[in-house]
């Protein structure tokens, strides 16, 4: 009786080592598409740069990836970003008219000068889908605070300007969406070759990430209830510094 029962137990160690390995490969296979989602995506990018679908291409393309759930966690750890994501709070409807009427100098009023000018619309950079997880919520909130945090930074949304806000970004909540626009970044300069653009650009990531590092989460922040408040007094209380 004895070899019959080390020969089911045995049986039964190999029955669980091919269900390992079957976890195992489906986890693996599941890390190499999502790295070819986004090495596709990346690649979408360095056509584009300049089109805002290249750059939702990669955010989507990481969905559920580690490096997300890792910002993620890394939010949580802020309270009132863990609020926020409990409450799914939502800034009340306005419009960029409204907005316009405000005080020069007032958040709300520069904000919606300059999406004017750029003949954008907040809800250009709004996600289609639903959100119903707590990185989708994060994802949503990024994307509306973006051009807030813009006007707040004081970067340009030129080419220079945006490295700079991704800098910050990733200083501020490691988000990977912006290492990878940061990286896409730099290889479209190597192809151009100037050693000048270079510099320019290592300065705004360097200035990017500083400022980030020293500053408010903006991202935690209910920026949009601030549309009335002066732009020095925000970036006084935020420890926004310009001019360095």
């Amino acid at each position: 009786m004895k070899p019959k029962w080390k020969f089911a137990h045995n049986h039964s160690s190999a029955i669980d080592s091919v269900f390992t390995w079957q976890s195992k490969m489906k986890i693996n296979l599941r890390e190499r598409l999502q790295n070819l989602k986004t090495v596709a995506a990346l690649a979408n990018f360095l056509k584009e740069p300049d089109q805002l679908e290249s750059v939702f291409k990669i955010a989507s393309s990481m969905e559920e990836s580690d490096l997300l759930n890792y910002m993620r966690e890394t939010l949580l750890q802020d309270q009132q970003m863990k609020a926020l994501i409990s409450e799914r709070w939502q800034p009340p409807k306005y419009t960029l008219e409204e907005l316009q009427r405000l005080p020069e100098g007032t958040l709300g009023n520069i904000y919606a000068n300059q999406l004017i000018s750029l003949n954008l619309s907040p809800d250009d950079l709004l996600p289609k889908g639903e959100i119903n997880t707590d990185t989708d919520y994060i994802q949503l909130r990024a994307r509306q605070t973006h051009d807030i945090i813009h006007v707040i930074t004081g970067f340009k949304t030129d080419e220079i300007g945006e490295i700079s806000l991704q800098a910050f970004n990733l200083a501020q909540f490691k988000s990977p969406v912006a290492a990878l626009i940061i990286f896409g970044g730099i290889l479209t300069v190597l192809k151009r070759k100037g050693k000048h653009d270079m510099e320019e650009l290592l300065d705004a990531i360097t200035k990017g990430f500083a400022l980030g590092r020293g500053s408010t989460i903006l991202i935690t922040q209910k920026l949009e209830e601030e549309w009335s408040s002066e732009i020095d007094e925000l970036r006084k209380r935020y420890q926004i510094n310009t001019s360095t």
